[in-house]
């Protein structure tokens, strides 16, 4: 098993890169999930950009009538990996997404939960909600760093419950993230590429645009107005 040769590609850019690249294909937003920041750094040497594959949770209110689709512990359910869709023996690593109601007070991954995300190879853990014992999440053995909306004092089982896992979720102020859709984090946040998109062409867009910054950017600093220079190298 090896990684995709798409997903080293991808990590020539950054998500900057990326949902320009995406604006251009036509997605809302460029795929940028807005309001989740990373929370921990569990890792000091952890290399950016992070790329893999989102694998989705979905809470609900603890009084909803949903029940689960599942049995047993969803953290038990992280896989290691994800297979390429293109290429027989590619696989992608696992950023879990869990997406919770935006109301919800508590926090739906606590210490014990990144640990087991970490121990199943999950590359980050993106939860648009809340999380808490930070404290424990910055551990050594807890090596995934997590990216959330907020932190809470009061466990996940108080006010929620999970109804669905593998399939998709929804993210505060951005929209369905479905299991499969490709994610990328850096320093400039999160962005998800839907898993529809041509990742190839999606490096070449990338590629066309970031050499045309270069060029804007070597004519800015030999004096040229950034007036000129976007209209001299953008088309």
């Amino acid at each position: 098993m090896k990684l995709p040769v798409v997903s080293t590609a991808l990590r020539r850019f950054s998500t900057c890169d990326v949902s320009d690249a995406l604006l251009k294909l036509g997605v809302k937003n460029g795929g940028f999930l807005p309001d989740i920041i990373q929370r921990t750094s569990p890792k000091a040497d952890t290399e950016l950009p992070i790329v893999g594959k989102a694998w989705t949770v979905r809470f609900v209110e603890k009084s909803s009538s949903e029940t689960a689709d599942f049995k047993g512990h969803y953290i038990d359910r992280v896989p290691e990996h994800i297979e390429s869709r293109v290429v027989r023996d590619e696989v992608w690593p696992v950023i879990p997404i869990l997406g919770a109601p935006e109301r919800l007070t508590c926090a739906v991954l606590g210490g014990i939960m990144a640990l087991r995300a970490s121990l199943l190879k999950a590359k980050a853990i993106v939860v648009s909600g809340r999380i808490r014992d930070v404290q424990e999440m910055n551990a050594p053995d807890s090596t995934a760093p997590v990216f959330a909306s907020g932190t809470s004092s009061v466990g996940a089982g108080a006010g929620s419950k999970v109804t669905s896992i593998g399939s998709s979720c929804e993210v505060a102020h951005f929209g369905t993230v479905y299991t499969g859709d490709t994610v990328m984090i850096d320093e400039n946040g999160i962005v998800i590429i839907p898993l529809a998109t041509d990742l190839e062409k999606l490096v070449e867009i990338m590629e066309k645009l970031t050499a045309q910054d270069e060029q804007v950017k070597d004519s800015v600093r030999a004096g040229m107005t950034v007036e000129s220079a976007f209209k001299k190298w953008r088309t």
